[in-house]
C-alpha cells in the first residue's frame, strides 16, 4: 500500500512517496509499535521531511490508517495534503458491484467505473454487492480535515482506491509532527458499522440512514426482496 504526502518548501511542490513510486530507494521502517498496529516512517533527506504511516486493527475488522508529516529541517514547510491509502482492489466480475455516497455532497449510486473512468465519495460510502458483500469506509479518530475517497479502474479487473485528506497548506515548523484525518475501511453492512470501534463513533446517524436507503435501493435494482 503505497504512501503519499505532499508538502510546499520554498515555493516549490515537494513529493516523498516509496521506493515503488519515486525511484529514489527510499526504504520505509518501522518506527514504533501501537496497540493492534505500526507506524512506518519514510525519510527523505532531501527535503527535510518524514513521511509517516500508521496502520492499525479495531475490533478486529475495522482497518484505520492516517498519514503525516513530520520536519525534521530547518525551516517550515506547508503540508498541502496526506495520502493514508492507496490500494488496488482485483475484482475479476464487477458485475453488480456498487458504490454508494453518503455524503450529500456526493449522493451517488454507480457501479464500478471502466478503465480509465473514476468516482469521486466525499466522506463516507459503501462498496457492496447486493448480497452483502463488501464494507463501508470513512473518516474516524479526531477530526483533522474531510477525505475524499476515489474508485478509479487503470485495467479490467483492477481497481483503484485512494483515500486523500487535503491539509490546505497548513504550516509545519522544524521539529513538529502533523497528522492527516485518520479513516476506515469496515467489511460489514452500513447498518452495523456504528456499532463498531472508532468508526462508529465517527459515522453520523444521517449517514447510516442514508446507507440502509441505499442498500435497499441496491437490492431493488438486483431484483432480491428486502
Amino acid at each position: 500500500m503505497p504512501l503519499g504526502g505532499h508538502h510546499q518548501k520554498g515555493g516549490n511542490r515537494l513529493t516523498c512517496l516509496d521506493s515503488g513510486a519515486s525511484g529514489q530507494g527510499l526504504q520505509p521502517a518501522v518506527h514504533g509499535r501501537i496497540v493492534d498496529g505500526i507506524t512506518v516512517v519514510i525519510a527523505s533527506p532531501e527535503t527535510a521531511a518524514e513521511l509517516l504511516f500508521q496502520v492499525r486493527l479495531e475490533g478486529g475488522i475495522v482497518v484505520c490508517a492516517r498519514a503525516g508529516v513530520r520536519n525534521t529541517g530547518r525551516e517550515s514547510f506547508m503540508l498541502i495534503d496526506t495520502t493514508p491509502v492507496q490500494a488496488q482492489v482485483p475484482i475479476e466480475n464487477p458485475d453488480g458491484w456498487l458504490l454508494t455516497g453518503l455524503h450529500s455532497r456526493t449522493p451517488v449510486l454507480v457501479p464500478l467505473p471502466d478503465p480509465g473512468g473514476q468516482v469521486g465519495i466525499h466522506e463516507y460510502g459503501t462498496f457492496y454487492q447486493p448480497d452483502g458483500t463488501g464494507l463501508v469506509f470513512g473518516p474516524v479518530g479526531e477530526p483533522v480535515y474531510y477525505a475524499e475517497f476515489s474508485w478509479s479502474c487503470a485495467e479490467p479487473g483492477v481497481f483503484g482506491l485512494d483515500a486523500v485528506t487535503p491539509m490546505d497548506g497548513v504550516r509545519v515548523d522544524p521539529g513538529e509532527t502533523r497528522w492527516g484525518q485518520e479513516v476506515a475501511l469496515v467489511s460489514t453492512p452500513p447498518e452495523r458499522a456504528r456499532t463498531l470501534g472508532g468508526f462508529g463513533r465517527a459515522v453520523p446517524r444521517s449517514a447510516h440512514r442514508q446507507g440502509r436507503a441505499g442498500r435497499l435501493e441496491q437490492l431493488e435494482l438486483s431484483g432480491q426482496k428486502r
